[in-house]
């Protein structure tokens, strides 16, 4: 999962979790992120408790992608707090952030130019 949407965005979103935690997340943008995340706990659950043929390996990593691409947004929004929160931090947090979104912005156009290779 990590792969499929970057180490920087996964960085990202670890203080933006923690942020939006503290910040309170009972409004309806908040409980549409929260259900896309117990989406992906309870499926990742269910894949990390069910063995799985040698054979069937393959759909099995097909099958966590697609989770993890159907619940990207959480990444994104959580990336995207993260970002915020440091930015928030003084001229290191900045430094941190910025550092952190350029390496995502170019994971994400190396991925974009491998569609068209």
């Amino acid at each position: 999962s990590v792969q499929a949407v970057g180490w920087p965005m996964a960085v990202l979103a670890v203080p933006g979790l923690l942020v939006w935690m503290r910040r309170g997340w009972r409004d309806r943008f908040g409980l549409a992120i929260a259900a896309l995340a117990l989406t992906f706990a309870v499926f990742m659950a269910g894949f990390l408790a069910a063995p799985v043929d040698q054979s069937f390996h393959r759909y099995a990593v097909e099958f966590v992608s697609r989770i993890t691409l159907a619940t990207y947004p959480v990444m994104v929004v959580w990336a995207g707090v993260g970002a915020s929160w440091l930015w928030s931090r003084g001229v290191t947090g900045q430094i941190a952030a910025t550092v952190l979104v350029l390496a995502a912005g170019r994971l994400a156009v190396i991925e974009l130019l491998g569609w068209f290779r």
